[in-house]
């Protein structure tokens, strides 16, 4: 059983990866119940990619501290 304090800890991880993934890939989202108000539980978090990306940026995450490599570029340096 996870102590409250591996939870959170968790809970940023997974927070950290959709925040990621969301910046790299430019994906927009839109909100589907169009309030931008949606619940943001364990159970719900994947409904509404929208609210679940502010929530992100509430928490402090910024755009500016991920990184975008062009792996395309990376490749070609390789041959």
């Amino acid at each position: 059983m996870l102590k409250s304090s591996d939870t959170a800890k968790f809970n940023r991880l997974v927070c950290k990866g959709f925040f990621k993934r969301t910046v790299q890939n430019k994906r927009v989202y839109t909100c589907v119940s169009g309030t931008g108000g949606c619940p943001m539980t364990k159970e719900q978090r994947n409904r509404c990619q929208y609210c679940r990306f502010q929530k992100c940026l509430n928490q402090g995450m910024v755009l500016e501290g991920i990184i975008v490599l062009d792996i395309s570029w990376a490749n070609n340096q390789s041959k």
